[in-house]
């Protein structure tokens, strides 16, 4: 296992405006973006499949989802699931359970759900600063400002205009 703080993406880095100012990689591969946002794979539970609703529109629109990224968002989505059940049965039966010793002792032990619930929270918080998705993961990335519409249609009436005439 390497050292240090682990590399980080080059669209990344450019993302967040090359802080370091350090020489960016010429040759790393690049991933595409899906053309479209992708639909909610069939295998994940109802609440898993709601997150993915909720969170994969905004990452495709920031731009920082790609056809690579869509396994770990669904681990995120999974995990979110996981997170939720442990939770739900954490609020109705409580942390701890009474079991009685072979003695007649009463024992308090913590519940398995508490450890389900702590694991995958610790997941789930990984997969969203991989992603992007935690408040000080977001601070890191700067998106380019989009053009408006009316930017848009201005800049393409000049071009016309621009261009020869019959070349259109």
């Amino acid at each position: 296992m390497k050292r240090g703080a682990k590399p980080v993406p080059t669209k990344l880095r450019v993302l967040r405006g090359n802080p370091g100012k350090r020489s960016l990689p010429a040759r790393e591969p690049q991933a595409t973006q899906p053309a479209k946002v992708p639909a909610v794979p069939s295998h994940l539970s109802r609440i898993a499949a709601a997150e993915w609703r909720r969170i994969v529109g905004e990452l495709h629109a920031i731009g920082v989802l790609t056809g690579l990224d869509l396994r770990i968002l669904e681990a995120y989505c999974d995990t979110y699931a996981k997170v939720r059940a442990a939770s739900i049965v954490l609020d109705k039966q409580g942390l701890t359970y009474t079991t009685t010793t072979e003695t007649g002792c009463a024992m308090h032990r913590k519940r398995p759900e508490a450890e389900v619930y702590s694991t995958a929270l610790g997941h789930m918080r990984a997969y969203a600063c991989e992603l992007g998705i935690t408040p000080s993961a977001r601070t890191r990335v700067q998106v380019p400002a989009k053009k408006d519409d009316d930017a848009a249609r201005d800049d393409e009436f000049f071009a016309r205009r621009r261009a020869p005439r019959g070349a259109s």
